[in-house]
């Protein structure tokens, strides 16, 4: 990942990080977890790949200097994948999805993979996945598909409780956005009834 766009995603990250009233995380830090892993993520996720990074042994500064081999890279991603609830935002795990699919004779579209992706998660999986397969998914369903619900996703995950709410209400049922505004941009793993404002403030 070249340098400049290493440095959007850790400005991004920083941007965060700083706005929820915990530690802002290092330069090297965000640089890392954006070099890891290109997909917007909530603190806790971002905490959780940090912590997987020290348990490995690992550097921030050498994932972002790129002087770690490609095994520890492997391991790295895959704590990433532990790391993040959903997966199927991830460009490069969507991307290995289609490859996979494709050596098995099944070419997909990214909406299809991801559709795919996230309805392995239930418990009626198969019927799910041939669901995805027959129809793609909603044309806007995750950050980056919809400019205006990406503002609001962006106002919420600095922490303003009332963009959370109005994501919730003015995505697609069932999308990314959606769970993501019912989340509370990842402070809450159960949606209720109460909304962001009235919980968080």
């Amino acid at each position: 990942m070249a340098y400049r766009a290493l440095a959007s995603v850790a400005a991004t990250v920083f941007l965060l990080a700083g706005c929820s009233g915990d530690a802002a995380l290092s330069i090297d830090e965000t640089m890392a977890i954006g070099s890891i892993v290109d997909a917007q993520l909530t603190l806790a996720e971002q905490r959780c790949v940090l912590n997987g990074i020290a348990e490995l042994g690992v550097a921030p500064a050498a994932i972002v200097a790129d002087t770690i081999t490609d095994e520890q890279r492997d391991q790295l991603f895959a704590v990433a994948l532990e790391c993040v609830n959903d997966p199927a935002q991830i460009e490069q795990f969507v991307d290995s999805f289609i490859e996979g699919a494709a050596e098995s004779g099944t070419d997909l579209t990214r909406d299809e993979a991801r559709c795919a992706i996230r309805a392995l998660e239930q418990p009626n999986a198969d019927s799910a996945v041939l669901q995805c397969l027959e129809s793609s998914a909603n044309t806007i369903d995750d950050f980056g598909d919809d400019p205006v619900l990406d503002l609001l996703w962006n106002q919420c995950a600095t922490g303003n409780s009332q963009a959370c709410d109005e994501l919730a209400i003015d995505a697609p049922v069932g999308t990314v956005y959606e769970r993501f505004g019912l989340s509370c941009a990842g402070s809450r793993t159960e949606t209720t009834q109460v909304s962001c404002f009235d919980e968080f403030g």
